[in-house]
């Protein structure tokens, strides 16, 4: 990459010039590895008016501010640029449309919920304030950087369009949703009061945490391509979905223990998610990016779990050679 970057003064973020270069160069390397990249442009609402109503040393306080929270919220590799004035662009490397989404998201509500405190000489503006931002994902939306710089700015202008204070993609296909966890107000409460402190989501902390859990019990048996995931259509969601008490998955853990006491085979862990191409009672097995078992139930019952999970149970162990 670049060897002698410049950055900005107010900010001490990349410049646009050396973050084009940077963009550029990054894209060749997902080229050759068939990888994915997303750009994310991102303005802050309405800031000509605050910038008029209070002055260029308030206005340059508030993009400090923004910025701040920005690279504080990026991840390793992640770069954040100060494209110009009150806009910014950040380049995540090995990130695909729905984590785009989700960590761009996190950090437009981090902000919106944020009462950001200027100071310039003697006065003091306290104040509220939200961001818009557009993603666009290599090769998804565009082959080059400069597609993909187009490709985020209309995202951007379409968020701007469309009531400003949210993310759009550079497709319409946002089916983005929160999901929502148990935690106690106890845990709640002390993630709030640290998220405030070191100006990061409580998103981001939760993944840091939880990256943490990983590292510490990961299986070394288990390789990084090894895949298994069960996908299913809409109407088995809830199935899954822990603020439902996802009742699949429970099952799902009981038949890795099984199949470890019986035949002594540490099965993978099972990433489950939601195939839009699927009817509302379908759902399939696939190893290693090939389905090996799909069926569509006729309706859901009292049942449904079990006869699911016994149909997993079996699709499992007759596939533990592949995985």
């Amino acid at each position: 990459m670049l060897s002698q970057q410049r950055y900005d003064n107010l900010t001490g973020l990349l410049l646009r010039r050396d973050f084009q270069e940077y963009l550029r160069e990054g894209l060749e390397h997902h080229r050759e590895s068939h990888g994915s990249a997303a750009l994310v442009f991102i303005d802050m609402d309405r800031f000509k008016e605050f910038n008029g109503l209070h002055g260029h040393m308030i206005g340059d306080e508030l993009i400090k501010q923004i910025g701040e929270i920005l690279n504080s919220n990026a991840r390793a590799g992640d770069v954040v640029c100060r494209y110009g004035g009150d806009e910014f662009a950040v380049y995540l490397p090995n990130t695909t449309q729905e984590v785009a989404f989700i960590l761009v998201e996190e950090i437009r509500r981090l902000i919106d919920e944020t009462e950001f405190t200027m100071k310039a000489q003697d006065r003091v503006v306290p104040a509220r304030f939200t961001i818009s931002a557009g993603v666009a994902v290599f090769p998804r939306d565009a082959d080059n950087d400069v597609d993909l710089l187009r490709k985020s700015d209309e995202a951007l202008y379409r968020a701007k369009n469309e009531g400003r204070n949210r993310v759009c993609l550079s497709v319409r296909e946002e089916r983005m949703k929160s999901k929502t966890n148990f935690y106690s107000a106890h845990q709640l409460e002390r993630l709030a009061v640290i998220a405030r402190e070191t100006k990061k989501s409580e998103s981001f902390l939760l993944r840091e945490a939880l990256d943490d859990l990983i590292k510490k019990y990961a299986d070394t048996r288990q390789t990084e391509d090894t895949l298994l995931e069960f996908q299913m259509g809409k109407g088995l969601i809830d199935l899954v979905d822990p603020s439902k008490g996802g009742v699949l998955l429970e099952e799902i853990m009981k038949i890795r223990k099984e199949i470890e006491e019986e035949y002594g085979f540490l099965l993978p862990g099972v990433r489950c998610r939601d195939n839009q191409t699927y009817r509302p009672l379908e759902y399939a097995v696939v190893v290693r990016g090939r389905v090996v078992a799909r069926r569509e139930l006729l309706h859901m019952t009292e049942q449904t779990r079990d006869e699911i999970a016994a149909h997993l149970k079996e699709t499992f162990i007759l596939h533990m050679n592949l995985l």
